[in-house]
């Protein structure tokens, strides 16, 4: 087992906003890991009083350090963030909503300083800043920047990838040249909502867009002479069959993220190999499966899934442009609330993406897989969250330290990544601890069954740069 003098940094995992609803969920969980006595960690946030009493109510041990950190968009009112940074392998940023609260002011400090850095962004503006003005700064520290470490977006993320990647080899091993690749992923899940999400859904009101349209990837710059590169809209259709579960899907608010990190993973995996895992022709549609949709017979799934996609359409666009209204649901819903314990071990998520590699020869057929992602007795968005984010945040600290470390990885690229993009190794050895200790499984078999729908390209369509 790893010892923790082997650490570079004193604290392998700092947790910043530990005092919120999420971050006691992440110290409960880091409290009783499984690994426990083989790193330092620290909880992090800007009253030491409210720490100490954090401290003392999971009765955390000794080694479990306390730093003070106020962080802010100047220089006047932040204070301890640089400390903080220093002595940390990893930074757990849980104080959302993260443009908002100048969460790219600690993530530049964790660039500069060589010190890893993950977050739970459901803010694909604040994404894409953190790729385009800290990408290069985190390659020459050697930090590796990964937001989004959550229900949002890794389950996606991954199994698009790994569906992407079994597509590919069974196209190679029948010598089918692809024209499209694309993924429809469905997720049936039961959890809860908090306010700290619903203040991150406001940040993001001015992204939702409500026509369907190709997204460009979060590594395309923001500017100001291009703001449609951080809000461009990724909306499923109403309903899109989706194949493995045998209904219709709709429309999946968070989906749009989800998608945007699917596109950036395609951009950074094909951008550094010679061989293509995506494909320039490769599509992404992200959606739920409502509660009792698979028991319905498909006509009125369909219809269903419309009349669900219609109403979660007005509640967006009533969310966009009614301050009252926001105002009214932060009132019942402030930031720092959330599911009860009995809603968070009565959850669970499904997630099944469905990758069709359609063929450039018309007499061809096309070639599928089925990725699965799936947890019982977890909220998604809350229990298996918090846990995602601390094992991605101690992988990082474990695969990075001193050659060693038993855990620690080879080759694996430095800068703004997406966890799909760490590499096969990094990956295979994330998805071990996450089985391990959080109970996510992760399968990927062929898929033979049909119900894989038409290309949304076509053959010789767009071939846009991912």
């Amino acid at each position: 087992m790893t010892s923790a003098a082997s650490f570079p940094r004193k604290y392998a995992v700092t947790v910043y906003g530990a005092t919120g609803f999420t971050g006691k969920l992440c110290v409960e969980y880091l409290a009783q890991h499984p690994q426990g006595d083989a790193f330092n960690w620290a909880v992090a946030g800007r009253s030491t009083q409210k720490l100490q009493a954090l401290k003392q109510q999971y009765n955390l041990p000794s080694n479990v350090g306390i730093l003070r950190a106020e962080n802010s968009t100047d220089d006047v009112n932040s204070s301890g963030l640089k400390e903080m940074v220093q002595q940390s392998a990893v930074i757990l940023n849980l104080v959302g909503p993260y443009e908002l609260n100048g969460s790219f002011r600690l993530a530049k400090l964790c660039a500069e300083l060589g010190t890893s850095y993950t977050d739970l962004s459901g803010e694909s503006k604040f994404n894409a800043r953190l790729q385009s003005e800290l990408d290069e700064t985190a390659k020459k520290s050697g930090s590796i920047i990964i937001p989004s470490v959550g229900y949002d977006s890794i389950p996606l993320d991954v199994t698009a990838y790994l569906g992407a990647r079994r597509v590919r080899e069974l196209a190679a091993k029948k010598s089918i040249d692809l024209a499209e690749l694309q993924v429809k992923a469905g997720n049936s899940c039961m959890g809860g909502f908090s306010g700290g999400t619903f203040a991150s859904m406001k940040e993001m009101a001015g992204g939702w867009q409500l026509k369907p349209a190709k997204p460009l990837a979060i590594a395309d710059a923001c500017s100001e002479k291009a703001p449609e590169k951080c809000t461009s809209a990724v909306i499923t259709p109403n309903a899109t069959w989706i194949a493995p579960f045998k209904t219709w899907g709709t429309i999946n608010p968070l989906g749009i993220h989800n998608a945007r990190v699917a596109y950036h993973s395609a951009r950074l995996v094909d951008g550094s190999s010679s061989t293509e895992t995506y494909g320039p022709n490769f599509n992404v549609v992200d959606c739920v499966i409502p509660p009792g949709m698979t028991s319905l017979p498909w006509p009125i799934a369909f219809l269903f899934a419309h009349i669900i996609a219609s109403i979660t359409k007005m509640v967006l666009l009533v969310i966009d442009r009614s301050q009252m209204v926001r105002n009214f649901v932060t009132r019942f819903m402030p930031t720092g609330s959330g599911p009860s314990r009995k809603v968070q071990e009565a959850g669970f998520l499904d997630l099944r993406a469905l990758a069709v590699g359609y063929p450039a020869k018309s007499q061809q057929k096309p070639v599928a897989s089925v990725a699965r992602w799936l947890i019982k007795d977890a909220d998604p968005g809350y229990k298996m969250t918090s846990r995602l984010a601390v094992e991605v945040s101690l992988f990082l600290a474990l695969a990075t330290g001193e050659a060693t470390q038993p855990d620690k990885v080879k080759g694996m690229t430095r800068g703004v990544r997406t966890v799909a993009s760490l590499g096969d190794e990094a990956l295979a050895t994330l998805l071990k601890r996450l089985k391990e200790f959080v109970g996510i499984s992760v399968e990927v078999t062929d898929w033979n069954e049909g119900g894989l729908g038409k290309k949304l390209l076509g053959a010789g369509g767009n071939k846009e740069k991912l």
